[in-house]
Protein backbone atom coordinates (compact mmCIF):
# COMPACT_ATOMS: atom_id res chain seq x y z
CA UNK A 1 0.00 0.00 0.00
CA UNK A 2 1.37 3.40 -0.95
CA UNK A 3 1.55 6.32 1.48
CA UNK A 4 -1.18 8.40 -0.18
CA UNK A 5 -4.05 5.90 0.18
CA UNK A 6 -2.92 5.29 3.76
CA UNK A 7 -3.39 8.96 4.66
CA UNK A 8 -6.74 9.25 2.89
CA UNK A 9 -8.06 6.11 4.52
CA UNK A 10 -6.86 7.15 7.97
CA UNK A 11 -8.52 10.56 7.68
CA UNK A 12 -11.79 8.92 6.71
CA UNK A 13 -11.97 6.79 9.85
CA UNK A 14 -14.16 8.25 12.61
CA UNK A 15 -12.71 7.93 16.07
CA UNK A 16 -15.56 8.01 18.49
CA UNK A 17 -14.40 8.37 22.11
CA UNK A 18 -14.42 11.71 23.94
CA UNK A 19 -10.74 12.20 23.27
CA UNK A 20 -11.02 11.70 19.50
CA UNK A 21 -8.00 9.42 19.51
CA UNK A 22 -9.14 5.79 19.32
CA UNK A 23 -11.87 3.87 17.60
CA UNK A 24 -14.95 2.73 19.56
CA UNK A 25 -13.61 -0.84 19.62
CA UNK A 26 -10.32 0.31 21.12
CA UNK A 27 -8.19 -0.26 18.00
CA UNK A 28 -5.59 2.17 16.73
CA UNK A 29 -5.61 3.61 13.17
CA UNK A 30 -2.81 1.31 12.05
CA UNK A 31 -4.63 -1.74 13.39
CA UNK A 32 -7.82 -0.77 11.57
CA UNK A 33 -5.94 -0.37 8.32
CA UNK A 34 -4.09 -3.65 8.68
CA UNK A 35 -7.34 -5.49 9.39
CA UNK A 36 -9.16 -4.08 6.36
CA UNK A 37 -6.43 -4.12 3.71
CA UNK A 38 -6.93 -6.79 1.06
CA UNK A 39 -5.26 -8.11 -2.07
CA UNK A 40 -6.56 -10.20 -4.95
CA UNK A 41 -4.26 -13.17 -5.74
CA UNK A 42 -4.25 -15.02 -9.06
CA UNK A 43 -7.06 -17.31 -7.89
CA UNK A 44 -9.37 -14.29 -7.64
CA UNK A 45 -10.12 -14.66 -3.92
CA UNK A 46 -9.44 -11.48 -1.87
CA UNK A 47 -7.32 -12.09 1.24
CA UNK A 48 -6.20 -9.86 4.07
CA UNK A 49 -2.52 -8.97 3.96
CA UNK A 50 -0.16 -7.31 6.42
CA UNK A 51 0.59 -3.64 5.79
CA UNK A 52 3.28 -3.37 8.47
CA UNK A 53 6.50 -1.86 7.15
CA UNK A 54 9.48 -4.25 7.56
CA UNK A 55 11.45 -1.41 9.20
CA UNK A 56 8.69 -1.09 11.80
CA UNK A 57 8.85 -4.82 12.48
CA UNK A 58 12.62 -4.57 12.98
CA UNK A 59 12.27 -1.61 15.36
CA UNK A 60 9.60 -3.38 17.44
CA UNK A 61 11.83 -6.45 17.65
CA UNK A 62 14.73 -4.32 18.93
CA UNK A 63 12.46 -2.93 21.64
CA UNK A 64 11.26 -6.38 22.67
CA UNK A 65 14.83 -7.75 22.77
CA UNK A 66 15.86 -4.87 25.02
CA UNK A 67 12.83 -5.44 27.26
CA UNK A 68 13.77 -9.10 27.62
CA UNK A 69 17.23 -8.06 28.79
CA UNK A 70 15.95 -5.36 31.16
CA UNK A 71 13.43 -7.72 32.77
CA UNK A 72 15.95 -10.56 33.06
CA UNK A 73 18.19 -11.31 36.03
CA UNK A 74 21.27 -10.39 34.04
CA UNK A 75 21.50 -7.40 31.74
CA UNK A 76 24.55 -6.58 29.67
CA UNK A 77 24.42 -2.99 28.42
CA UNK A 78 26.44 -4.08 25.40
CA UNK A 79 23.46 -6.21 24.31
CA UNK A 80 21.17 -3.18 24.06
CA UNK A 81 20.04 -2.44 20.51
CA UNK A 82 19.60 1.31 20.36
CA UNK A 83 16.74 2.57 18.23
CA UNK A 84 17.13 5.61 16.01
CA UNK A 85 14.93 8.64 16.67
CA UNK A 86 12.78 7.67 13.67
CA UNK A 87 12.36 4.13 15.00
CA UNK A 88 11.63 5.23 18.57
CA UNK A 89 8.92 7.68 17.44
CA UNK A 90 7.28 5.27 15.00
CA UNK A 91 3.61 5.09 16.17
CA UNK A 92 3.64 1.31 16.31
CA UNK A 93 6.87 1.26 18.34
CA UNK A 94 5.55 3.89 20.78
CA UNK A 95 2.34 1.88 21.13
CA UNK A 96 4.34 -1.28 21.92
CA UNK A 97 6.55 0.68 24.33
CA UNK A 98 3.51 2.12 26.13
CA UNK A 99 1.79 -1.21 26.63
CA UNK A 100 4.88 -3.19 27.63
CA UNK A 101 6.86 -0.83 29.86
CA UNK A 102 4.07 0.33 32.20
CA UNK A 103 5.12 -2.36 34.69
CA UNK A 104 8.58 -0.79 35.00
CA UNK A 105 7.20 2.47 36.42
CA UNK A 106 5.44 3.29 39.68
CA UNK A 107 1.72 2.95 38.76
CA UNK A 108 0.93 6.23 40.51
CA UNK A 109 3.66 8.20 38.73
CA UNK A 110 2.77 11.31 36.74
CA UNK A 111 6.39 12.28 36.11
CA UNK A 112 7.73 12.62 32.57
CA UNK A 113 11.25 11.96 33.85
CA UNK A 114 10.25 8.42 34.87
CA UNK A 115 9.21 7.63 31.31
CA UNK A 116 12.32 9.34 29.92
CA UNK A 117 14.43 6.90 31.94
CA UNK A 118 12.52 3.81 30.75
CA UNK A 119 12.80 5.04 27.14
CA UNK A 120 16.55 5.36 27.53
CA UNK A 121 16.80 1.92 29.16
CA UNK A 122 14.67 0.07 26.62
CA UNK A 123 15.33 1.96 23.37
CA UNK A 124 18.48 3.98 23.90
CA UNK A 125 16.27 6.96 23.04
CA UNK A 126 16.05 10.08 25.19
CA UNK A 127 12.83 12.01 24.43
CA UNK A 128 14.14 15.05 26.27
CA UNK A 129 17.17 15.31 23.97
CA UNK A 130 15.45 14.36 20.72
CA UNK A 131 14.45 17.84 19.55
CA UNK A 132 10.98 19.41 19.64
CA UNK A 133 9.46 17.55 16.67
CA UNK A 134 10.60 14.06 17.68
CA UNK A 135 9.90 14.65 21.35
CA UNK A 136 6.31 15.72 20.64
CA UNK A 137 5.84 12.78 18.25
CA UNK A 138 6.89 10.38 21.00
CA UNK A 139 4.61 11.88 23.66
CA UNK A 140 1.61 12.23 21.36
CA UNK A 141 1.97 8.57 20.41
CA UNK A 142 2.21 7.64 24.08
CA UNK A 143 -0.87 9.75 24.85
CA UNK A 144 -2.89 7.91 22.20
CA UNK A 145 -1.77 4.48 23.40
CA UNK A 146 -2.26 5.44 27.06
CA UNK A 147 -5.82 6.55 26.40
CA UNK A 148 -6.45 3.23 24.67
CA UNK A 149 -5.30 1.46 27.84
CA UNK A 150 -7.53 3.70 29.95
CA UNK A 151 -10.50 2.95 27.69
CA UNK A 152 -9.97 -0.73 28.51
CA UNK A 153 -10.36 0.01 32.21
CA UNK A 154 -6.72 -0.21 33.28
CA UNK A 155 -4.88 2.45 35.27
CA UNK A 156 -1.11 2.92 35.45
CA UNK A 157 1.61 5.51 34.94
CA UNK A 158 1.02 5.54 31.18
CA UNK A 159 -2.70 6.25 31.54
CA UNK A 160 -1.93 8.95 34.11
CA UNK A 161 0.46 10.71 31.74
CA UNK A 162 -1.94 10.28 28.81
CA UNK A 163 -4.80 11.88 30.71
CA UNK A 164 -2.52 14.60 32.02
CA UNK A 165 -1.61 15.50 28.44
CA UNK A 166 -5.21 15.37 27.26
CA UNK A 167 -8.68 16.35 28.47
CA UNK A 168 -12.23 15.02 28.35
CA UNK A 169 -14.46 16.70 25.79
CA UNK A 170 -17.66 15.99 27.74
CA UNK A 171 -16.45 17.40 31.05
CA UNK A 172 -14.51 20.41 29.70
CA UNK A 173 -17.11 21.63 27.21
CA UNK A 174 -19.73 22.40 29.88
CA UNK A 175 -20.05 24.96 32.65
CA UNK A 176 -18.96 23.57 36.03
CA UNK A 177 -22.44 24.09 37.48
CA UNK A 178 -24.06 21.87 34.83
CA UNK A 179 -21.74 18.85 35.19
CA UNK A 180 -23.23 15.61 36.40
CA UNK A 181 -21.45 13.57 39.07
CA UNK A 182 -19.41 11.48 36.62
CA UNK A 183 -18.36 14.49 34.52
CA UNK A 184 -17.36 16.37 37.67
CA UNK A 185 -15.25 13.40 38.81
CA UNK A 186 -13.64 13.10 35.35
CA UNK A 187 -12.70 16.77 35.25
CA UNK A 188 -11.29 16.61 38.75
CA UNK A 189 -9.14 13.62 37.75
CA UNK A 190 -7.73 15.41 34.68
CA UNK A 191 -7.02 18.50 36.78
CA UNK A 192 -5.26 16.53 39.52
CA UNK A 193 -3.09 14.68 37.02
CA UNK A 194 -2.11 17.93 35.30
CA UNK A 195 -1.34 19.44 38.70
CA UNK A 196 1.12 16.62 39.39
CA UNK A 197 2.60 16.57 35.90
CA UNK A 198 3.18 20.26 35.12
CA UNK A 199 6.38 21.08 36.98
CA UNK A 200 8.42 23.14 34.53
CA UNK A 201 8.43 24.69 31.07
CA UNK A 202 9.00 21.37 29.33
CA UNK A 203 6.07 19.55 30.94
CA UNK A 204 3.88 22.59 30.33
CA UNK A 205 4.82 22.75 26.63
CA UNK A 206 4.12 19.05 26.16
CA UNK A 207 0.77 19.43 27.93
CA UNK A 208 -0.17 22.25 25.55
CA UNK A 209 0.92 20.07 22.61
CA UNK A 210 -1.32 17.28 23.92
CA UNK A 211 -4.25 19.66 24.36
CA UNK A 212 -3.83 20.93 20.80
CA UNK A 213 -3.57 17.36 19.51
CA UNK A 214 -6.76 16.38 21.33
CA UNK A 215 -8.50 19.47 19.96
CA UNK A 216 -7.45 18.64 16.40
CA UNK A 217 -8.63 15.03 16.78
CA UNK A 218 -11.97 16.24 18.13
CA UNK A 219 -12.46 18.47 15.09
CA UNK A 220 -11.66 15.60 12.72
CA UNK A 221 -14.10 13.35 14.60
CA UNK A 222 -16.83 16.00 14.32
CA UNK A 223 -16.31 16.34 10.57
CA UNK A 224 -16.37 12.58 10.10
CA UNK A 225 -19.58 12.39 12.13
CA UNK A 226 -21.05 15.17 9.98
CA UNK A 227 -20.35 13.21 6.78
CA UNK A 228 -22.13 10.19 8.22
CA UNK A 229 -25.05 12.22 9.62
CA UNK A 230 -25.51 14.02 6.31
CA UNK A 231 -26.37 10.69 4.72
CA UNK A 232 -28.44 9.37 7.63
CA UNK A 233 -30.46 12.43 8.71
CA UNK A 234 -29.94 15.07 6.01
CA UNK A 235 -27.74 18.12 5.65
CA UNK A 236 -29.73 20.58 7.78
CA UNK A 237 -29.85 18.46 10.94
CA UNK A 238 -26.31 17.20 10.39
CA UNK A 239 -25.00 20.76 10.07
CA UNK A 240 -26.82 21.85 13.25
CA UNK A 241 -25.18 19.00 15.16
CA UNK A 242 -21.81 19.91 13.69
CA UNK A 243 -22.17 23.54 14.79
CA UNK A 244 -23.01 22.44 18.35
CA UNK A 245 -19.96 20.15 18.35
CA UNK A 246 -17.73 22.98 17.13
CA UNK A 247 -18.89 25.22 19.98
CA UNK A 248 -18.35 22.42 22.50
CA UNK A 249 -14.90 21.62 21.07
CA UNK A 250 -13.75 25.24 21.30
CA UNK A 251 -15.08 25.63 24.83
CA UNK A 252 -13.32 22.44 25.98
CA UNK A 253 -10.07 23.48 24.29
CA UNK A 254 -10.07 26.92 25.95
CA UNK A 255 -10.92 25.54 29.39
CA UNK A 256 -8.16 22.91 29.18
CA UNK A 257 -5.69 25.58 28.03
CA UNK A 258 -6.67 27.89 30.92
CA UNK A 259 -6.13 25.02 33.33
CA UNK A 260 -2.66 24.23 31.97
CA UNK A 261 -1.66 27.91 31.77
CA UNK A 262 -2.78 28.60 35.33
CA UNK A 263 -1.06 25.51 36.74
CA UNK A 264 2.17 26.56 35.04
CA UNK A 265 1.73 30.07 36.44
CA UNK A 266 1.33 28.64 39.95
CA UNK A 267 4.50 26.56 39.53
CA UNK A 268 6.36 29.63 38.26
CA UNK A 269 5.21 31.73 41.22
CA UNK A 270 6.41 29.00 43.58
CA UNK A 271 9.80 29.20 41.87
CA UNK A 272 9.94 32.98 42.14
CA UNK A 273 8.85 33.89 38.61
CA UNK A 274 5.61 35.87 38.43
CA UNK A 275 6.00 36.99 34.79
CA UNK A 276 4.24 34.04 33.13
CA UNK A 277 1.35 35.27 30.97
CA UNK A 278 -1.98 33.55 30.33
CA UNK A 279 -2.39 32.63 26.63
CA UNK A 280 -4.96 34.15 24.29
CA UNK A 281 -6.94 30.90 24.08
CA UNK A 282 -7.21 30.73 27.87
CA UNK A 283 -8.31 34.37 28.08
CA UNK A 284 -11.27 33.46 25.85
CA UNK A 285 -12.54 30.70 28.15
CA UNK A 286 -15.80 31.07 30.09
CA UNK A 287 -14.10 30.40 33.41
CA UNK A 288 -11.61 33.21 32.88
CA UNK A 289 -14.31 35.65 31.80
CA UNK A 290 -16.27 34.83 34.96
CA UNK A 291 -13.33 35.85 37.15
CA UNK A 292 -12.61 38.91 35.00
CA UNK A 293 -16.23 40.08 35.18
CA UNK A 294 -16.07 39.69 38.98
CA UNK A 295 -12.95 41.92 38.88
CA UNK A 296 -10.79 39.22 40.50
CA UNK A 297 -8.35 39.38 37.56
CA UNK A 298 -7.73 41.96 34.86
CA UNK A 299 -7.93 41.47 31.09
CA UNK A 300 -4.42 39.94 31.05
CA UNK A 301 -5.15 37.47 33.82
CA UNK A 302 -3.24 39.32 36.53
CA UNK A 303 -4.88 39.54 40.00
CA UNK A 304 -6.59 42.82 40.82
CA UNK A 305 -6.49 44.59 44.18
CA UNK A 306 -9.87 43.02 44.98
CA UNK A 307 -8.58 39.59 43.95
CA UNK A 308 -5.57 39.92 46.24
CA UNK A 309 -7.76 41.21 49.08
CA UNK A 310 -10.04 38.18 48.79
CA UNK A 311 -7.48 35.46 47.98
CA UNK A 312 -4.42 37.12 49.60
CA UNK A 313 -1.76 36.09 47.02
CA UNK A 314 -1.38 35.75 43.21
CA UNK A 315 -1.09 32.01 43.77
CA UNK A 316 -4.35 32.05 45.72
CA UNK A 317 -6.10 33.78 42.81
CA UNK A 318 -4.67 31.25 40.34
CA UNK A 319 -5.73 28.31 42.50
CA UNK A 320 -9.24 29.79 42.75
CA UNK A 321 -9.53 29.83 38.95
CA UNK A 322 -8.30 26.23 38.75
CA UNK A 323 -10.89 25.10 41.31
CA UNK A 324 -13.63 27.46 40.10
CA UNK A 325 -13.77 28.91 43.63
CA UNK A 326 -15.25 32.33 42.87
CA UNK A 327 -15.79 34.58 45.86
CA UNK A 328 -16.74 38.25 45.79
CA UNK A 329 -16.35 38.96 49.51
CA UNK A 330 -13.53 38.34 51.94
CA UNK A 331 -13.87 34.96 53.57
CA UNK A 332 -13.78 35.10 57.39
CA UNK A 333 -10.44 33.94 58.72
CA UNK A 334 -9.78 31.77 61.74
CA UNK A 335 -8.82 34.90 63.64
CA UNK A 336 -12.11 36.56 62.76
CA UNK A 337 -14.00 33.57 64.15
CA UNK A 338 -11.78 33.52 67.24
CA UNK A 339 -12.44 37.21 67.83
CA UNK A 340 -16.19 36.70 67.86
CA UNK A 341 -15.91 33.69 70.19
CA UNK A 342 -13.57 35.48 72.63
CA UNK A 343 -15.75 38.58 72.65
CA UNK A 344 -18.83 36.55 73.55
CA UNK A 345 -17.13 34.24 76.08
CA UNK A 346 -15.28 36.91 78.07
CA UNK A 347 -17.56 39.91 77.56
CA UNK A 348 -14.93 42.03 75.82
CA UNK A 349 -15.23 44.90 73.41
CA UNK A 350 -14.49 44.36 69.71
CA UNK A 351 -11.07 45.99 70.04
CA UNK A 352 -10.13 43.95 73.12
CA UNK A 353 -11.27 40.69 71.53
CA UNK A 354 -9.17 41.40 68.41
CA UNK A 355 -6.08 41.99 70.53
CA UNK A 356 -6.55 38.75 72.44
CA UNK A 357 -7.32 36.74 69.25
CA UNK A 358 -4.25 38.11 67.51
CA UNK A 359 -1.90 37.31 70.41
CA UNK A 360 -3.29 34.00 71.69
CA UNK A 361 -0.06 32.01 71.41
CA UNK A 362 2.04 34.58 73.24
CA UNK A 363 -0.59 35.18 75.93
CA UNK A 364 -1.03 31.47 76.59
CA UNK A 365 2.72 31.08 76.87
CA UNK A 366 3.01 33.99 79.33
CA UNK A 367 -0.14 33.52 81.39
CA UNK A 368 -1.20 29.90 80.94
CA UNK A 369 -4.86 30.68 80.15
CA UNK A 370 -6.67 33.43 78.30
CA UNK A 371 -8.76 34.16 81.38
CA UNK A 372 -5.66 34.97 83.43
CA UNK A 373 -4.25 37.01 80.54
CA UNK A 374 -7.44 39.04 80.21
CA UNK A 375 -7.46 39.79 83.94
CA UNK A 376 -3.77 40.75 83.84
CA UNK A 377 -4.47 43.14 80.98
CA UNK A 378 -7.47 44.54 82.81
CA UNK A 379 -9.75 44.02 79.85
CA UNK A 380 -12.76 42.65 81.70
CA UNK A 381 -12.69 44.89 84.76
CA UNK A 382 -15.91 46.84 85.18
CA UNK A 383 -15.48 50.49 84.42
CA UNK A 384 -14.80 52.63 87.51
CA UNK A 385 -17.79 54.83 88.46
CA UNK A 386 -17.33 58.40 87.40
CA UNK A 387 -17.17 61.02 90.17
CA UNK A 388 -20.04 63.46 89.86
CA UNK A 389 -19.40 67.03 90.95
CA UNK A 390 -22.51 69.00 91.95
CA UNK A 391 -22.66 72.77 92.04
CA UNK A 392 -24.21 73.69 95.48
CA UNK A 393 -25.82 76.79 93.99
CA UNK A 394 -27.97 74.57 91.79
CA UNK A 395 -29.41 72.66 94.74
CA UNK A 396 -32.84 73.77 95.83
CA UNK A 397 -33.53 73.94 99.54
CA UNK A 398 -36.62 72.16 100.74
Amino acid sequence: MTLKPLIVLEEAIAFGDEFGNIAPDGTMPGETLAATATTTPTDGVPRKVSTVNPKTTTAVQKLNDNLANVKGDVFNPEDQKNLTANEATNPKVVEEFTFKTAGLIDPKSVDLEDIDKVARDTMGFDPKAAGKKKEEAFWMGLMKAGLAIAAGGSENAMTNIAKGLSYGLDSYSKDIATLNEQERADRKEFRQLKTQMIRDERSYNLTIAGIKNTHAQSKVAAENQFKKNKIDIGFKRADAIRQDQRIANEQAYREATLEADTLYKIRSIEQGDEKIQISKEALESKSFKTFKDAKIVDEKGEPTALGLEIYETPQGVAEAMINNDLRTTIKPTVKDKDTDAIKEQYGLTDAQARIIAGSQSALLKDYGTLEVAIKALGFNKPAAPQKVVVDPSQLKSK
